[in-house]
C-alpha cells in the first residue's frame, strides 16, 4: 500500500520534532561541555564564544570517573547477560508448552513491570542487612546487592519480550527438529535459540541500558568503592561552585557506552530480523 503526500509530509513533521526535541539537549549539552565555567555563568548562547576541550581531561581528575565506568560496566554486563540467559528458556516455555498456571505466569510477569520501585527499596536494605548479621557475608556496598535488584526488574521484560517473539515464530522447524528424535532441550538449544537472536540482543542492550542508567537502588546499596556512574555524577555539583562544564562532559562520556551499544547492535538485529522474516516465508504454505 502506497502512502499518500499528505501522510509523507506529515511523517516529515513529526520526525523533524522528534529530532529536535532530543537533538537540542544534546547540542546544549555538548556545548557546554566545551566552553570554560565562566562563560556558562553568562546568559546562554547558541554559538559559544570560547570553546575549550579542558573540562574533557579535568572531569577525570574531578570525580573518580573512571572506576565508576568500570562499576556500572560490570552491574549492567552482568545483569543484560544473567537476564537473557534466565529468561529464555522461561520465555520459551511460556509460549510453547501448555501446563497449570501458565496465564497465571503471563499474568504475574506483567504485574511485576507495574509495582513502583521505591516500595522495594526499604524492604531490599533490610533483607540484604539482615542476611549479613545472619550469615556474615556482607551484600551492601557489592556488585552481586546491585545486579540482584536489578534482576528482579530484567527478567520478567526479558520473560515477556522473549516470549511475545517465541510465540510469533512458526512451529514447524522445531516440530520437524522433534519427529527426527530432539528432545525438548535439544530443539530449544539447536533451532529456539539461534533463531531467537534479534530478541535476545535487544534483551541484553535494552536490560544494560535500564541497569546502566538506575539510580534509586544504586544510590543505597553501593558504597565509595562501588558506586556507579549514575550516583557518582551528582558529586560534580556538590562543591560551592559546580563544575558544569564538567558535568555535561561526564554525562556525554557515560551515556557513550548505551548508544555505542546500540549503534552496533543495530546492524546485527536489521539482518537477524531479515534472515528471520525469509525463514518464515520459506515454511509458510505456497
Amino acid at each position: 500500500m502506497s502512502e499518500t503526500r499528505r501522510f509523507r509530509w506529515a511523517r516529515r513533521v513529526v520526525l523533524t520534532v522528534l529530532t529536535l526535541f532530543v537533538g537540542l539537549p544534546l547540542y546544549v549539552m555538548l556545548t557546554a561541555s566545551m566552553q570554560p565555567l565562566a562563560d556558562l555563568a553568562k546568559p546562554f548562547r547558541w554559538v559559544p564564544r570560547h570553546i575549550t576541550l579542558q573540562p574533557w581531561s579535568d572531569t577525570w581528575r574531578a570525580i573518580p570517573l573512571g572506576r565508576y565506568l568500570i562499576n556500572s560496566s560490570i552491574v549492567a554486563g552482568t545483569t543484560a547477560v544473567l537476564s537473557c540467559i534466565v529468561a529464555a528458556p522461561a520465555a520459551y516455555a511460556l509460549a510453547r508448552f501448555e501446563f497449570r498456571g501458565r496465564r497465571a505466569a503471563r499474568s504475574g510477569v506483567l504485574a511485576t513491570q507495574t509495582l513502583p520501585a521505591m516500595f522495594l527499596l526499604l524492604p531490599t536494605f533490610l533483607l540484604y542487612a539482615q542476611f549479613g548479621r545472619t550469615t556474615g557475608v556482607r551484600l551492601i556496598g557489592t556488585y552481586p546487592a546491585l545486579i540482584l535488584i536489578d534482576l528482579t526488574f530484567a527478567v520478567p521484560f526479558s520473560v515477556w519480550l522473549l516470549s511475545a517473539w517465541f510465540s510469533g515464530q512458526p512451529v514447524e522447524p522445531e516440530e520437524a527438529a522433534a519427529t527426527d528424535g530432539a528432545g525438548p532441550l535439544a530443539v530449544f538449544c539447536r533451532i529456539a535459540v539461534p533463531g531467537a537472536v534479534p530478541a535476545m540482543a535487544a534483551v541484553v542492550v535494552f536490560t544494560f541500558g535500564l541497569s546502566w542508567s538506575e539510580v534509586l537502588f544504586a544510590s543505597v546499596l553501593t558504597d565509595a568503592r562501588t558506586q556507579t556512574v549514575a550516583v557518582g555524577l551528582p558529586g560534580l555539583t556538590g562543591s560551592p561552585t559546580p563544575l558544569w562544564n564538567d558535568l555535561m562532559a561526564a554525562s556525554l562520556i557515560s551515556a557513550a557506552p548505551v548508544v555505542i551499544a546500540w549503534l552496533v547492535t543495530a546492524p546485527v538485529l536489521r539482518k537477524a530480523l531479515n534472515v528471520g522474516d525469509s525463514r518464515v516465508k520459506s515454511i509458510r504454505p505456497k
